[in-house]
């Protein structure tokens, strides 16, 4: 196992297999009882990234993932500053730090007006669906689903690392987990240390 690049944990692969949507070379490469960081090594050694990418969402928690949303995808948006973008990614923040139903709806608002930032519109909209109800306020409610969130964050950094370039696609998938993995750990978290 790799400190770069493997997740610590005991659960077996095939728990969290079973909520992804991996490919069929990376089903094919799963054995019984396997630990999920041998598994998760194995992608990421015969190049299937975006399998990896995927897993990684399920790994984390909500929370998690979604702070890795957000920095997978400011590492696209830094070098092609977008007005949209900069508010979904605060307002993506804002739910991290105080997970308020008004936060949750501005990072929804701020992603049906991020029409130009396709990235940042996804990452929203994973923060919309983290919790509570999907439906409009006074109407009602309609439970959003778990999967939902990893699902949307894993096309937000998909469709980021691809609009970086074909060449440059492979590098950025490769930090994106890079920055997964770090999250797992609890090194890299959106709280605020304490003095």
């Amino acid at each position: 196992m790799s400190e770069k690049t493997s997740p610590p944990g005991m659960r077996k692969a095939a728990e969290v297999v079973a909520m992804c949507d991996l490919s069929a070379e990376a089903l094919a490469l799963l054995q019984p009882n396997q630990p999920i960081e041998a598994y998760f090594d194995l992608l990421l050694n015969r190049g299937l990234l975006v399998d990896g990418i995927k897993l990684m969402a399920h790994l984390l928690n909500v929370k998690q993932c979604l702070w890795w949303g957000c920095l997978a995808i400011w590492e696209y948006y830094r070098t092609r500053p977008d007005a949209n973008a900069d508010a979904v990614l605060k307002a993506t923040i804002a739910w991290l730090r105080e997970p308020t139903e008004e936060h949750r709806r501005a990072a929804g608002t701020a992603a049906q007006k991020a029409t130009s930032a396709p990235p940042a519109r996804l990452l929203g909209t994973a923060v919309f669906l983290a919790e509570g109800s999907i439906s409009h306020p006074g109407l009602p409610e309609v439970p959003t689903k778990p999967h939902l969130t990893p699902k949307t964050v894993v096309n937000a950094v998909l469709v980021a690392t691809r609009l970086a370039g074909a060449s440059q696609m492979p590098h950025r998938q490769r930090d994106a987990l890079g920055i997964a993995i770090d999250i797992y750990r609890g090194k890299n978290t959106w709280q605020t240390p304490k003095a």
